[in-house]
C-alpha cells in the first residue's frame, strides 16, 4: 500500500498540476494494489460547474480511484479543498472544524486486513523452448504410426505416441504460482532494464541531493514511463493482430481497454449470494426443460408430413480434408490450451507439418465411417 500527501499551492498553475498529477497516477496505479492520496488540492471539487474540478474528477475516475470527502466544506471560506482519494480500500471520512486553521480537519478510517497473503496454486506445465521442436522431430522418426480403419484406435495410438514423446523431451513439471501476476508488458526486457536504471538514479539523488542527479532521475523516470506506454500498446496490438479473425477475442480486448474491470462488492462473495445465483440458473434450466417436454408432447400428436424423397438434396459422402484445409483451420484456432490436450496448442501448430499425415488420417477415417473418436468426447 502507498500513502501520499499532496499540497497544491493556490498560485501554482492548475493546468501544470493536472498534467503532473496525471503522470504520477500513471506511474503508481499499476504498481500498487492499494493507494491513499490525501492533502489540500485547492480545487473546488464540490462545484460541478468548475472546469478544473471536472477535469480533476475525470482524471481520478480514469484510474478507477475514489474521492471520499463529499462535504460539508473543508475551508472556512467554503468549498471542498481537502480530499482523501483511495484505490482498493474502504474508507469513511469525518470533517471537523478544530479552530486551529482556516482548513478544517478531515479524519478518515481505513478498513483493511493487516496481513495480506498471496494466494498460490500448483500448476503443471511442460517447458517448451526453441529446441523442443527439433527433439520432437527426432523422437517422432523413431516411433512409427500404426495404420488402422478405426478412428478410435487411430486416436488412442496417436495420443499414446504423442504423450510418450512429450514425456521424454518436455516432461510435466509442477510449479507454485501466485495470483498477483504483474502486467505482462512490465516483463518486457527494456522496461525491466529502465526500471533498474530509475532505481539506481533515485538512490544516487537521495544520497547526494544534487540538482543534477535529480534531473537525471527525472529524465530516467520519463523514459521509463514512455517505454511502459509503448510496451503496453505493443502488447494489445499483438493480441489484436494474432486474433484478427477471432471477433470474440477482439471485442473482449476492446471491452477490457474501454471498461476496466472493477472489484466485486463484498456481498457478492457471500455464500447466500452464490446460492441465489445458482438457484436462479437452475430455475431457468427447469423452465426450459418443461417447455421442451410440452413441445415434444405436441409434436407426438401431430401427423408426420409426407415428403417426396426426390425433392431432397442428399449428401451421400463427405469431402475428404486435404493438408491445405487442415493447416488453414488449425492456424486460425485460439492459442488457449486445455489440460486434456496432449500437445499444447502453440506447439501443436508449430509441428503440424510433422504430424499432418496422422491428423488427416484420423479426420478422414472419421468422416468416412461416421464415427467420432470417443477420446475426444471429454470435457474438463
Amino acid at each position: 500500500m502507498l500513502l501520499l500527501t499532496i499540497y497544491r499551492p493556490p498560485r501554482l498553475s492548475t493546468t501544470v498540476f493536472l498534467e503532473e498529477f496525471g503522470e504520477l497516477l500513471a506511474n503508481i496505479c499499476l504498481r500498487f494494489d492499494s493507494l491513499i492520496i490525501s492533502g489540500d488540492f485547492n480545487l473546488h471539487v464540490d462545484n460541478p460547474e468548475n472546469t478544473y474540478a471536472k477535469e480533476f474528477l475525470t482524471l481520478i475516475d480514469t484510474f478507477s480511484l475514489t474521492q471520499h470527502v463529499q462535504g460539508p466544506e473543508t475551508h472556512s471560506h467554503g468549498h471542498t479543498l481537502d480530499l482523501v482519494i483511495t484505490k482498493g480500500l474502504n474508507v469513511s471520512t469525518t470533517v471537523m472544524d478544530l479552530a486551529i486553521s482556516d482548513n478544517f480537519c478531515v479524519f478518515f478510517d481505513v478498513c483493511m486486513s493487516p496481513h495480506i497473503q498471496n494466494r498460490s496454486m500448483s500448476v503443471r506445465r511442460r517447458v517448451i523452448n526453441n529446441g523442443t521442436g527439433l527433439l520432437f522431430e527426432q523422437a517422432l522418426s523413431h516411433t512409427p504410426s500404426q495404420p488402422s480403419d478405426c478412428a478410435d484406435n487411430l486416436m488412442i495410438h496417436f495420443n499414446s505416441r504423442m504423450t510418450h514423446i512429450m514425456d521424454n523431451i518436455a516432461p510435466l513439471k509442477t510449479k507454485r504460482v501466485t495470483d498477483n501476476q504483474k502486467a505482462p508488458w512490465k516483463l518486457n526486457p527494456v522496461v525491466k532494464l529502465l526500471k533498474r536504471e530509475c532505481r539506481k538514479s533515485e538512490r544516487m539523488w537521495c544520497k547526494s541531493k544534487l540538482q543534477i542527479h535529480y534531473q537525471i532521475h527525472e529524465e530516467m523516470l520519463g523514459k521509463y514511463n514512455l517505454e511502459i506506454s509503448k510496451a503496453r500498446q505493443s502488447f494489445f496490438s499483438n493480441i489484436i493482430n494474432r486474433n484478427i479473425n477471432n471477433a470474440r477475442v477482439l471485442f473482449s480486448t476492446v471491452e477490457k481497454l474501454a471498461n476496466p474491470s472493477s472489484q466485486l462488492p463484498p456481498e457478492l462473495s457471500s455464500v447466500n449470494k452464490c446460492n441465489d445465483f445458482a438457484s436462479f440458473f437452475k430455475g431457468k434450466i427447469d423452465k426450459i426443460r418443461l417447455n421442451v417436454a410440452s413441445i415434444l408432447q405436441i409434436a407426438q400428436n401431430l401427423e408426420p408430413l409426407a415428403v417426396e424423397r426426390g425433392d431432397l438434396n442428399l449428401m451421400p459422402t463427405f469431402d475428404l480434408v486435404d493438408y491445405e484445409t487442415l493447416e488453414k483451420t488449425i492456424q486460425n484456432l485460439s492459442s488457449s490450451t486445455s489440460g486434456l490436450d496432449t500437445l499444447p496448442t502453440n506447439f501443436f501448430k508449430s509441428v503440424l507439418h510433422l504430424i499432418s499425415a496422422d491428423v488427416l488420417q484420423i479426420i478422414n477415417i472419421s468422416l468416412q465411417t461416421g464415427i467420432f473418436p470417443s477420446s475426444l468426447k471429454m470435457q474438463l
